[in-house]
């Protein structure tokens, strides 16, 4: 009587993959095809006579979840913290809805609404903070990559 094993086949590429072989009296090996003994089990659902099967193989997606360092998201963080809060701070100084979107509106802009004449020192005041977190979160950095490699 023939005997039959499963052996393992080594791949291009390093992977590996099972091969049923056939066992001769020499000792050597005879590949066969995978057949499955038994009897096929009938299906319980019923089908139409056409059925249109989807047969889509996905290959799995390589999930990269390196790369995220927490100084560069603080220093991101530092930057729009600089940059909303020259402005929110104009903002909540007045009254009414409609004076706060001016009074923002002008610490950013830093023209005069009605008079149509510019503020430099207001315009300074509101993007000094966000001119000094840029100059250190990409700065400072560059400098001390800069002076590793000396």
């Amino acid at each position: 009587m023939a005997t039959f094993k499963n052996i393992r086949i080594k791949m291009k590429g390093g992977k590996s993959r099972m091969q049923r072989v056939k066992v001769l009296a020499s000792g050597k090996y005879k590949f066969v095809k995978n057949l499955v003994k038994g009897t096929k089990r009938a299906s319980k659902t019923t089908r139409k006579s056409n059925p249109k099967k989807k047969n889509v193989k996905k290959m799995a997606k390589k999930k990269r979840r390196g790369g995220k360092s927490l100084t560069r998201t603080a220093f991101k963080f530092i930057r729009i913290g600089a940059l909303v809060g020259g402005g929110a701070m104009e903002g909540l100084q007045y009254g009414s809805t409609q004076d706060k979107v001016v009074a923002t509106l002008l610490a950013y802009a830093g023209i005069h609404y009605g008079q149509r004449k510019f503020d430099g020192g207001l315009f300074a005041r509101t993007w000094t903070p966000y001119l000094v977190a840029c100059a250190a979160t990409y700065g400072i950095p560059k400098l001390t990559s800069i002076i590793r490699r000396m």
